[in-house]
């Protein structure tokens, strides 16, 4: 296994460590020689993260993360200038797709003809020569596009975290509004609470009143009320074609005073005591009983009346 310990080709002024060999496997039959791994995992996700888990043979561990970046930016299109054809494509930020699938294996002879050679032969340094041009050729070179490419898709990030930290600080604003009108909220709530407890105070009152608990009327009160209908409807129409009758005998009744008043040349009231010389007593006897029964009468359906209209008004409500 070689450690690089720097990105070749990327800070050729830097000074750099040199690379650290070590061997994964022996190649030999000596059993003095340990492997530098015990075991290590390959573990890859459809987002294209990869992660290479291993363990070492003093027992320590360490992890290789790569992420992929899969969020596009926006396409803008200007319709005007250019047709949809000859528009580029903007930098979508994204990680091209070659470098997401890794560097393509290189293609190593059988293992069985590497065990019987030994670090320290001409053939095992030879081989081992090829395997570091190998990997210089299929894995130095990957990780020397996957830095070009990292360091270019930096602005790209930048612009995100910027953007990213901007929608933060609007959420935490729109926080603190929200803190800031909960009290306000709170209030109305308990406002809203104490009117709901009038409103059912006052529904309890209302079933207390007497119309809410209306019972059905007893014999007595439903023959009254049949008297009121009565009254109502019949009494009280004769009542008041009675008093049209005598409104009509008291015009006709004076306009014939003045008619015979002027034929006299006598005022109204000397002609009434000239004419009384020829009325009997039994006649002004009748009359005056005439007049005081109407007079109770009209007092009674007065009375009536005002019963009437008591009756009703406490039917209404």
């Amino acid at each position: 296994m070689v450690t690089l310990h720097f990105l070749p080709f990327s800070y050729p002024e830097m000074s750099s460590t040199p690379p650290s060999v070590h061997p994964v496997l022996t190649t030999g039959n000596s059993e003095t020689s340990s492997p530098f791994l015990s075991g290590f995992v390959t573990i890859a996700d459809a987002y294209g993260h990869v992660q290479l888990a291993g363990i070492t043979c003093l027992g320590e561990c360490f992890v290789v993360e790569m992420k992929g970046w899969k969020e596009p930016a926006p396409l803008q299109l200007d319709l005007e200038s250019k047709i949809v054809k000859d528009v580029e494509p903007p930098a979508t930020g994204m990680i091209s797709k070659e470098l997401i699938a890794g560097p393509d294996p290189p293609i190593l002879p059988s293992s069985s003809s590497l065990k019987s050679l030994t670090p320290d032969s001409i053939e095992g340094k030879s081989t081992l020569h090829h395997y570091i041009k190998v990997f210089h050729e299929y894995y130095v070179e990957y990780g020397h596009k996957v830095f070009i490419e990292l360091k270019e898709h930096a602005d790209y990030l930048k612009t995100e975290m910027e953007d990213k930290q901007k929608r933060l600080e609007a959420v935490k604003k729109s926080l603190i509004s929200v803190e800031a009108k909960d009290g306000d909220i709170n209030k109305r709530i308990d406002r809203a609470f104490k009117v709901y407890e009038l409103l059912e105070k006052r529904i309890d009152s209302f079933k207390m009143l007497p119309a809410a608990n209306k019972k059905p009327l007893t014999q007595a009160e439903q023959e009254f009320k049949s008297q009121l209908d009565r009254f109502a409807d019949v009494e009280l129409d004769a009542l008041r074609s009675s008093i049209a009758a005598l409104s009509a005998r008291m015009k006709r009744f004076a306009q014939q005073s003045t008619g015979s008043a002027a034929s006299t040349g006598m005022v109204p009231w000397q002609a009434q005591r000239a004419g009384r010389s020829h009325i009997s007593e039994s006649q002004m006897s009748l009359l005056k009983s005439s007049l005081e029964k109407l007079s109770l009468l009209n007092e009674e359906n007065s009375l009536k009346l005002r019963l009437i209209d008591h009756e009703l008004k406490n039917q209404e409500r």
